[in-house]
């Protein structure tokens, strides 16, 4: 229902917004006069009117445009960002989550044990040869 509402909300702006531009597109029109030679012509007032409105319309193409670059940069961000969250797919949070409790809980001692962590060579992932090699004979097992 809420949702509902919101977009009724959206539809009624954009309205109100269509409705304004007609009534200035209208306004605009009617400023012309016809004169008898089949020219048109417009009061200085109305000259004014049409002249500053050009004018407002030319400085919003400038806007408009930035506005698109920002929007594409940001898309371009997104992407990024999403490409780099995929590599996560699959991980659990609690991991993270356990990380960040464990911080809050003695900021010291974890400091000390990820300087440990990383002053030390990489390990060798031993387990994950163990679990392939498992895998094989599992398989082969199964052919005989």
């Amino acid at each position: 229902m809420e949702k509902k509402k919101q977009q009724l909300s959206g539809l009624q702006e954009k309205v109100t917004v269509t409705k304004q531009e007609a009534a200035t597109f209208a306004e605009i029109e009617g400023m012309v006069k016809k004169t008898i030679g089949g020219n048109y012509q417009l009061s200085p007032k109305d000259w004014e009117r049409v002249s500053s409105l050009a004018k407002e319309g030319a400085k919003s193409r400038g806007i408009i445009a930035g506005l698109k670059e920002q929007i594409n940069k940001l898309l371009r961000k997104i992407s990024g960002l999403e490409k780099s969250l995929k590599k996560y797919e699959g991980q659990g949070i609690t991991d993270t989550m356990r990380y960040y409790q464990a911080q809050q809980r003695a900021p010291r001692r974890m400091a000390e044990f990820i300087a440990d962590i990383l002053r030390k060579p990489p390990e060798q992932q031993k387990t994950t040869d163990r679990q392939t090699e498992h895998k094989k004979k599992r398989s082969t097992d199964m052919e005989i």
